[in-house]
């Protein structure tokens, strides 16, 4: 969705989160919100929908029962994961 379509005291929130997940390395085209105007039960449900188109959940806000969830394209962001170069213990 659009961050621009949302009301003032929405889009504040929204973009403040946006730009808390620029400022940490994750690019800005690969942000995305998704609005849904119902909270499910188990929000697992969202997250298994999402991670199937590729994004992994950064972040849930919700909002005068609105439920938004900020995205990242999967593999955007450095896990900084320490590499395995040895050949383990004996």
């Amino acid at each position: 969705m659009d961050i621009k379509s949302l009301g003032s005291g929405v889009r504040e929130v929204v973009e403040e989160v946006v730009k808390e997940l620029t400022s940490s390395g994750v690019s800005e085209g690969c942000v995305k919100v998704f609005k849904y105007p119902f909270i499910p039960v188990r929000i697992q449900h969202i997250v298994n929908e999402l991670g199937r188109e590729g994004f992994t959940v950064a972040e849930t806000l919700v909002i005068d029962g609105v439920l938004y969830v900020v995205a990242t394209k999967r593999g955007d962001k450095d896990l900084k994961l320490a590499v395995d170069y040895g050949r383990g213990r004996p």
